[in-house]
């Protein structure tokens, strides 16, 4: 959103290691290192994205895709109305060791802006 100065990404829950959604247990098998090293490459990744886009002079967004999937609009209208206001999560916190819990914040019911859903 270029009139904001907002960078939006949607993470997939999977690959970006959503707290409800991503991968509860340990890769196990043969390949179990070279999953391991590529999700904390997206992770690393991640970090990279949010910093260039903050040096840029742009608030960083990041959106789980369970978030769309569960309220599209809602997500849209919180983007749109108050970014600032703390409605949206202007930054996840993402750590190439391991992601942290992220800030939510609530939304207008006072309800977790993260899916509910498993």
């Amino acid at each position: 959103m270029p009139s904001r100065r907002l960078a939006v990404w949607v993470d997939g829950c999977f690959w970006h290691g959503c707290p409800r959604h991503g991968r509860a247990t340990p890769f196990t098998g043969p390949n179990a290192s070279l999953w391991e090293d590529k999700l904390r490459r997206t992770r690393a990744r991640d970090l990279e994205a949010v910093g260039l886009a903050v040096e840029l002079g742009w608030q960083p967004v990041r959106v789980w895709e369970c978030e769309i999937r569960a309220d599209p609009r809602l997500v849209a209208r919180r983007l749109v109305d108050s970014p600032a206001a703390g409605h949206v999560r202007s930054y996840r916190a993402v750590h190439p060791e391991g992601v942290n819990e992220p800030d939510y914040g609530e939304s207008a019911s006072g309800q977790s802006s993260h899916c509910s859903s498993s």
